[in-house]
């Protein structure tokens, strides 16, 4: 059983709005350290979120929660393509589907559950 995310389940996190422009007045080296910091402030999550983009996604805290509930490791899952010259990268944060009813480690064969992706 393969799980697919729905439409409403994708969003535009980089757009014209806050692309990092490099400067011409910097170095190669110092544009790079200035990407990373930009894209860390967009891309990483923090448990001291004010306020939820909408109310159908959770908050980076209730998301963390979800993500460690059962003291595993945080699922992580990176896929990168290039379509019409287009570059395009997922990354998802998942967890088991782990239910009370689970006896053995039946959760190990059922899909896991994308928590933010």
């Amino acid at each position: 059983m393969c799980q697919y995310p729905h439409q409403q389940d994708y969003m535009t996190i980089i757009d014209d709005t806050n692309v990092y422009i490099p400067s011409l007045l910097y170095s190669m080296q110092q544009n790079s350290e200035l990407l990373s910091t930009h894209l860390r402030s967009i891309l990483c999550l923090s448990n001291n979120d004010i306020k939820n983009i909408s109310e159908a996604f959770m908050s980076n805290e209730e998301t963390l929660n979800y993500a460690t509930q059962h003291e595993l490791p945080i699922f992580v899952s990176i896929d990168g393509s290039l379509n019409n010259e287009i570059a395009t990268v997922s990354v998802s944060i998942v967890a088991p589907d782990i239910q009370l009813t689970d006896i053995m480690k039946e959760w190990q064969n059922r899909p896991a559950k994308v928590l933010l992706l």
